[in-house]
């Protein structure tokens, strides 16, 4: 794919970190997690194997920043929303899609508690 891209389209998916930090090439961070969530979403064959992930993922509870994009996109899993959903909602809210929740799941984003709100970020 990246071969037929265009000049344009590879700089703006793949630029340097100093880029990233002058607020220029989110977008391509962005889909790499929606990519690997996807990935990750397609081989989890068992509900004890995305357990360990969240669990290796979570510290104490709680998602570190650098996986919140991760974690939040595999929330557009059927199977996975319920457990991404218990952990850390404003990662579905704020990096995930919402559109494609159940009514049901959308319905456990609104009285999540505000603690989740101050979550560290």
């Amino acid at each position: 794919m990246v071969g037929t891209c265009e000049p344009d389209c590879r700089k703006a998916f793949f630029q340097s970190r100093t880029d990233l930090h002058a607020g220029r090439g989110y977008q391509g961070r962005r889909i790499g997690e929606w990519l690997a969530a996807r990935w990750l979403a397609q081989r989890l064959e068992h509900a004890d194997v995305f357990d360990r992930i969240l669990g290796a993922v979570a510290s104490d509870g709680v998602v570190p920043t650098s996986f919140r994009g991760l974690v939040g996109s595999l929330a557009r899993d059927a199977a996975l929303a319920p457990a991404v959903l218990a952990l850390d909602p404003m990662a579905v809210v704020e990096y995930g899609d919402v559109d494609v929740l159940s009514v049901a799941q959308a319905k456990q984003l609104l009285p999540f508690p505000a603690v989740r709100l101050l979550q560290p970020r």
